[in-house]
């Protein structure tokens, strides 16, 4: 069970420093008292059992002491990103039903008026002290509540949370998540990377989304590791965190890396104590990993790659990557990998198909979506079909192409994003770029682009296209380029390309 993950460390290192946030530091022995507490106090509630309790928060203590204890009573915790509109929010506690929505100040602002057009209001439980609008607060809730593991009968595939994928190409669908799914990707995690006790990892990327919770904050606790939150992302915050509490591990989206290495502050003398960061989410730009290893050369850094529905699948060391700087790497043990052309064609070495996945670490589907379920699970043998599209080469490692749903189809031939990317990054006046298809009435589909240039940069759009055609084959090369200062991206950095065809599909 999730729950026995902070019991085991709470056992094994009571005294040791389980969490730092901000000036409070917290061991595993009272982290364990605080999420029985929490178990208590919702099964001493009126709602039924196996309910949906929700959290929409930024990183903070009570985050860490809702997901644990709310795992030990049957309830389902829906996770909901502090970055969703007021039109998102209410989707999600539509199809949710949450019963007790706990929230911090920032977010109980945002769901104020979406509350009011609900049939069915959730209870709101604030998780700090800035708001007294409402009577609950979390402090309160917990007090005098047992300090006792809750005698609760669980199953390792009871479902206990929901989290909502990226929604790169439409609504979010919600992932039903068991105890069994998240201690064998977490384990995995804790294996590939490797994570030890003796590690002090920041944890900067928000607990809402699946990298930042399951691949890498609760492998953390697992291991009997201390974590450092972050309330949210800063460059100077991390650094200075860095320093002052010696972190050695971290985990990071592309963007933030990037961020940390632009940085006027950014200093490799005040970050000797690291020795890894794992990055993922979403692929690197071109060139950002070799800046990153020039910059803090005493730094593996290492790709992690998952899904919400999957958690953590596999990881890509230093040395694979140096040999093949594309390569995703080669999946552990406790993890099965294979590439399908269809449910019932396997692909062979070398040719793109679709990355399939095998194992415990799965998702039991998603919420209200039947259909959506059996299409990830489509060929009926247990296997989710991942969306991306990769291939598999002599050695077993694998190597991402680009999304399915991204594929552009022009004339009949099939066009990869990331391989115009890939040209168009080599270009010292472009900084970065999304690929996305228009439509056209002879061709069905063609290729355009959309580029942030470096600061300064005169490039026209036709010298981009020049650039193309000088470096593709002819059905690749760009029909069309737009300049923009950003471009749309999730949570954890993956391009939007649904909103770039959107805009600009009249054009």
């Amino acid at each position: 069970m999730t729950g026995q993950v902070l019991t085991a460390s709470a056992t094994q290192v009571p005294d040791k420093t389980a969490l730092i946030y901000k000036d409070f530091k917290i061991t595993f022995a009272l982290l364990e008292y605080q999420a029985n507490r929490l178990a208590h106090a919702l099964l001493a509630t009126s709602i039924p059992p196996r309910s949906h309790v929700g959290v929409m928060s930024q990183n903070c203590i009570e985050y860490v002491i809702l997901h644990f204890g709310t795992s030990r009573t049957g309830h389902v915790l829906v996770h909901l990103s502090t970055r969703y509109t007021a039109g998102e929010i209410e989707y999600i506690l539509k199809i949710t039903g949450i019963q007790i929505l706990f929230l911090d100040t920032p977010s109980f602002h945002v769901c104020r008026e979406v509350l009011k057009n609900l049939d069915h209001s959730p209870e709101i439980i604030l998780l700090d002290r800035e708001n007294q609008e409402v009577e609950s607060q979390f402090e309160s809730f917990i007090a005098g509540h047992s300090e006792e593991v809750p005698n609760q009968p669980l199953s390792d595939n009871d479902p206990f949370a929901i989290q909502f994928t990226g929604g790169t190409t439409g609504i979010p669908k919600g992932a039903l998540l068991s105890h069994r799914a998240r201690l064998t990707s977490g384990t995995a995690a804790i294996e590939d990377f490797p994570l030890y006790q003796s590690d002090i990892g920041s944890v900067p990327v928000p607990l809402s989304h699946a990298a930042g919770l399951f691949t890498w904050f609760q492998p953390l606790v697992q291991v009997g590791a201390t974590s450092v939150l972050m309330t949210r992302w800063s460059v100077s915050e991390f650094i200075k965190l860095t320093e002052e509490h010696s972190i050695t591990a971290g985990f990071m989206v592309p963007s933030q890396l990037a961020m940390l290495l632009d940085d006027p502050e950014f200093s490799p003398q005040k970050m000797t104590s690291l020795r890894f960061i794992t990055y993922g989410g979403a692929p690197p730009p071109s060139g950002l990993i070799e800046r990153a290893e020039k910059a803090l050369p005493g730094v593996r850094f290492v790709l992690a790659y998952g899904s919400t529905e999957t958690g953590h699948v596999l990881c890509n060391q230093p040395e694979t990557r140096h040999r093949k700087p594309n390569s995703l790497g080669r999946p552990g043990a406790r993890i099965g990998m294979a590439i399908f052309q269809s449910p019932s064609k396997e692909a062979e070495v070398g040719k793109i198909g679709e990355i399939t996945t095998t194992g415990d670490h799965l998702m039991l589907g998603y919420l209200g979506g039947e259909e959506q379920t059996r299409e990830y699970f489509r060929s009926k043998d247990g296997a989710g079909w991942s969306g991306d599209l990769g291939f598999m080469d002599e050695d077993g490692d694998f190597t991402l192409i680009g999304r399915s749903k991204e594929m552009i189809i022009a004339g009949g031939m099939n066009i990869y994003p990331i391989e115009i990317e890939t040209i168009l990054e080599e270009h010292n006046e472009i900084r970065e770029c999304a690929v996305f298809a228009l439509t056209d009435p002879v061709w069905g589909e063609l290729p355009a682009a959309a580029v942030v240039l470096q600061h300064g940069s005169k490039l026209s759009s036709q010298a981009i296209i020049d650039f193309s055609s000088i470096h593709l084959a002819y059905f690749k090369r760009l029909r069309f380029v737009v300049m923009v200062e950003s471009l749309p991206k999730t949570v954890s950095g993956k391009i939007q390309r649904n909103m770039l065809t959107e805009r600009f599909k009249k054009i």
